[in-house]
């Protein structure tokens, strides 16, 4: 799942990414997820302007994107927690 595959991948996060990044090629997800989880400590709107967040092929509303990245950053903070 997804949100396993982030939360595996946030303890490598230590920079924010930079340029317009579209999470959309599956042969290149693991590194999209790592750009996507760096850029947790931008804005929403600045997030949204590098990503596309689908699910099932279907692109999020605002909405539920601004959910998912509001879920990533909680799991992330979780893990940086654990790891005090």
């Amino acid at each position: 799942m997804l949100i396993n595959q982030i939360s595996k991948l946030i303890k490598s996060a230590n920079t924010i990414g930079r340029g317009k990044y579209r999470a959309v090629d599956p042969g290149n997800s693991d590194n999209n997820i790592q750009k996507f989880v760096r850029s947790l400590e931008l804005s929403d709107e600045e997030i949204l302007n590098r990503f596309q967040l689908t699910l099932n092929g279907k692109q999020l509303t605002d909405e539920q994107a601004r959910h998912f990245i509001a879920i990533v950053r909680q799991e992330k903070g979780r893990y940086q927690a654990e790891q005090n």
